[in-house]
């Protein structure tokens, strides 16, 4: 489903369905660790998606691309500050910060992360909650 803002309303006219016709998963990913490396994976989908306000292409950086300091729109559902998850989306801004600052700020996340880990946010402004226990 693509297009749509309300999860909880799947027959509004904005959403798209496609079924997936291939999924191309990252060589390097092994579901069985707890680290968040080299997870993502490009989605062939069954017939054509037009563009629109709600649906974008997503820009990634090449390999050798300096990524930190750099704005960019976060969207997305997740949980709100009373650990609900909301039904419509919400928009962050916020910049990307080096591998090295993203360590430095919390060395818990070198447990789930990796050197090709994108990391942005600071203490107050995080795309989403870690909601896992570190051991």
């Amino acid at each position: 489903m693509l297009g749509g803002l309300d999860i909880s309303n799947l027959r509004d006219s904005q959403w798209v369905r496609r079924d997936i016709s291939k999924a191309d998963i990252h060589p390097d990913w092994n579901p069985a660790t707890v680290r968040y490396d080299a997870d993502i994976a490009v989605l062939t989908m069954s017939q054509a998606v037009k563009l629109s306000d709600y649906i974008q292409i997503v820009c990634l950086p090449s390999k050798n691309e300096k990524v930190s300091d750099v704005v960019g729109s976060i969207v997305g559902h997740g949980y709100d500050e009373n650990n609900e998850v909301q039904d419509i989306p919400k928009t962050l801004e916020i910049s990307s910060i080096t591998t090295e600052d993203c360590f430095l700020s919390d060395h818990r996340l070198i447990q789930i992360s990796s050197h090709r880990t994108f990391c942005a946010g600071s203490l107050n402004n995080v795309p989403c909650k870690l909601s896992f226990a570190f051991t």
